[in-house]
């Protein structure tokens, strides 16, 4: 007795261009141009975290530069996120939700905020070629690893400075406040830290850890003729108000000489006539 056979649906494959053609235009088929937030440059950290770092990453010379700017992007991605929540928690008819509700948008904020910090930063750092697990550790191995750190990076003292202060100041605060969240335990917090101000405050201190770090670290892996400047406040450009920039090193320490503008445009035309 012969066994029937079973028809086997056919399996449905995605719609590929066809190896060898091209598509017109510069995005895939199928693109659909959507609003990815409700902010802009606006959003200090939007300049600062995100356009500011993509410039400067463009005249550094990572191991593979295509892994940090993807990297770079996650980070981003993640404080996007936790700026959404925090847009929810800032909203003025916020305290007139159900508790539980308000509590969901709390832990979603400080979790996405925390892993772009933690999580994401540290991984954009690698690529870079800095190992900065050290700054989330406790206090003991905290010390041994920006020890080792500093015989390995000998001009990173003002990153150290900063981190030390921020430990103390902010971070292992607000680690602690994360981790109490996971158990639910949350009876030995001395201070709680669920409310719209310190949830702003803490995004801000994040993305200006992100921002500092990067640009403290960042000079000793800059291109060949190129340094990190730091712009006045009064000095920014009033759109797009970054705080660092890549730079002809040469103009900074004078090393390169501009020629003195000895006469106006008009009067060099007029000599030459």
């Amino acid at each position: 007795m012969s066994k029937k056979k079973r028809n086997k649906p056919k399996r449905k494959t995605p719609s590929i261009t066809p190896k060898g053609k091209m598509y017109s235009g510069n995005l895939p088929p199928g693109f659909k141009l959507q609003l990815a937030a409700n902010f802009g440059t606006e959003e200090a950290f939007v300049v600062r975290a995100w356009i500011q770092i993509k410039d400067i990453l463009k005249h550094m010379n990572p191991v593979n530069a295509d892994e940090a700017d993807f990297r770079l992007d996650r980070v981003v991605e993640q404080l996007n996120i936790a700026r959404i929540h925090l847009g929810r928690i800032e909203d003025k008819a916020f305290h007139q939700q159900p508790t539980f509700d308000q509590q969901a948008e709390y832990v979603a904020f400080y979790n996405s905020v925390w892993w772009a910090y933690k999580d994401r930063f540290q991984l954009f750092m690698k690529e870079l070629g800095f190992d900065i697990g050290f700054l989330f550790q406790n206090d003991k191995k905290f010390e041994a690893g920006l020890k080792k750190f500093l015989e390995d990076h000998p001009n990173a003292t003002e990153f150290a400075n900063v981190a030390r202060d921020d430990r103390i100041s902010w971070q292992n605060t607000l680690a602690t406040h994360r981790n109490n969240m996971h158990t639910g335990d949350r009876r030995n917090e001395k201070h709680d830290m669920d409310n719209p101000k310190d949830a702003r405050i803490v995004f801000d201190n994040v993305w200006q850890a992100i921002e500092e770090n990067f640009a403290y670290l960042g000079e000793e892996v800059m291109s060949e003729g190129w340094t990190i400047a730091h712009v006045p406040e009064d000095q920014r450009d009033k759109t797009v108000p970054k705080r660092f920039i890549p730079y002809v090193k040469g103009l900074l320490d004078g090393s390169i000489k501009l020629p003195p503008l000895d006469s106006s445009p008009s009067e060099s035309d007029n000599q030459n006539t």
